[in-house]
């Protein structure tokens, strides 16, 4: 996937890339990524914005033949390797099947719709009417966009193909949503917009609301000058530092990566001829040490009665997080068998219990059972499971992770060193 420049490189784009060296390499070098993940997702959303365009009449076999025409013609656009071609068909098919729980198709009833939107904002907020207008402050495109003017409702819609299952609350905290209804609130004029994310390859969507007047709106568009600030210093100085984190296995320039190849010196990246008792060893290691840092930190954050400052009005502290366990009738390898014979008379298949139960640690098992619920029920049978405390039940503990201020601004200023200073005696 190449990708070059569009306008100016300070221009803030859906992503949120700490790391400049990635950006420049990205944006403004046109650097082609070999990932091949990404090319896998690059196919479906062309799939996806091929549906968007079907009537709601078309049956399920036009769906899946106009899914497989845009992915093939995906694989040749890209050059994706056989392998990651099936990949695509395979999470295409899981998000077209039956027991999917996503709908595609062009609505009715007063709704128009867009996909691949590209929306464009000045430095005055206001959207412009060109996207690539070299005066944006802020320029991306959403997979899929509908309104309904007499309603004036908006929602925006944003296609995944990750592993990873995301929870409400983790988006609402993730950066793509502010940015995308950022600019969905400044184009259309109105006061709320409806975020969707949509899993395909678990065929389930999210859903959310997000309100102009709640501090998210002001803390955005302070996070987007801030990182405006970050690349106007780098084009001045020349100078793109590279910053290790969540995102390094997706960049197209790693192999070329001096904070990377720091890390690899340091022990830090697995080679790959290392011996699989050395990679355990260090496994146990890593997870001690891990374990310290989390501890140490949330020492301090409660020392401190505040997050920890990550700079860019992000903050390392504790924040809600709802844990599922299961009704006490199941507790015990008794109840785990009950358990286990229940959701088979519900319709799980041997393959689905290997999939989801077979490592499942005991502490994810509340949650293990509230997914295999919403994929074997209807989603409003399986709600009402839940909420009636059938099988799960709800509770609520504080985590340690990232946090984003409430006031929409930073944390009480002070500095990190210091506070290490105060707490370790270093």
């Amino acid at each position: 996937m190449t990708t070059s420049v569009r306008i100016d490189p300070r221009v803030i784009h859906k992503s949120d890339p700490t790391c400049l060296a990635r950006y420049k390499a990205e944006r403004i070098d046109g650097v082609e990524s070999e990932n091949e993940a990404a090319k896998v997702g690059s196919a479906c959303a062309r799939a996806c914005e091929a549906l968007a365009y079907l009537g709601e009449e078309a049956d399920a076999a036009e769906r899946a033949h106009v899914a497989r025409q845009a992915v093939d013609a995906a694989s040749l656009d890209l050059a994706m390797s056989p392998d990651a071609t099936h990949r695509a068909r395979e999470i295409m098919e899981r998000a077209l099947a039956p027991t999917s729980r996503l709908r595609f198709g062009h609505p009715t009833d007063g709704w128009k719709s867009s996909a691949e939107w590209r929306w464009a904002l000045g430095p005055d907020w206001k959207p412009l009417q060109d996207p690539d207008d070299s005066s944006a402050i802020a320029a991306g495109t959403c997979d899929l966009v509908l309104w309904h003017e007499e309603e004036g409702r908006v929602i925006v819609v944003d296609d995944k193909t990750t592993i990873h299952r995301q929870t409400q609350d983790e988006l609402r905290h993730a950066w793509e949503p502010r940015v995308y209804c950022l600019a969905a609130i400044q184009v259309f004029g109105v006061r709320r917009v409806t975020f969707r994310w949509r899993n395909l390859r678990h065929g389930y969507a999210v859903q959310l609301e997000f309100d102009r007047e709640d501090p998210w709106f002001e803390s955005t568009k302070e996070r987007i000058l801030e990182l405006r600030t970050a690349r106007e210093v780098a084009l001045e100085m020349d100078a793109w530092p590279e910053t290790l984190g969540p995102d390094c296995a997706y960049c197209p320039v790693r192999h070329r990566c001096g904070a990377m190849r720091s890390a690899a010196t340091s022990g830090r990246v697995i080679p790959p001829d290392l011996h699989p008792r050395i990679i355990g060893q260090r496994m146990l290691a890593l997870r001690a040490l891990v374990a310290d840092y989390e501890r140490r930190a949330e020492e301090l954050v409660e020392a401190t009665q505040q997050p920890i400052d990550l700079g860019a009005g992000i903050g390392l502290g504790m924040r809600p997080a709802t844990v599922w366990g299961l009704v006490p009738r199941f507790e015990g390898p008794a109840g785990y068998d009950r358990l286990m014979r229940e959701l088979a008379d519900l319709g799980m298949t041997e393959a689905q219990r290997v999939e989801w139960f077979r490592f499942c640690p005991e502490h994810l098992l509340g949650s293990r059972v509230r997914r295999a619920l919403y994929a074997l029920l209807d989603p409003k049978v399986a709600g009402r499971a839940i909420e009636d405390s059938s099988y799960v039940e709800p509770s609520t503990r504080f985590e340690l992770g990232p946090w984003l201020p409430a006031t929409g601004k930073r944390p009480p200023a002070r500095d990190l060193d210091e506070i290490l200073d105060d707490s370790w005696g270093a």
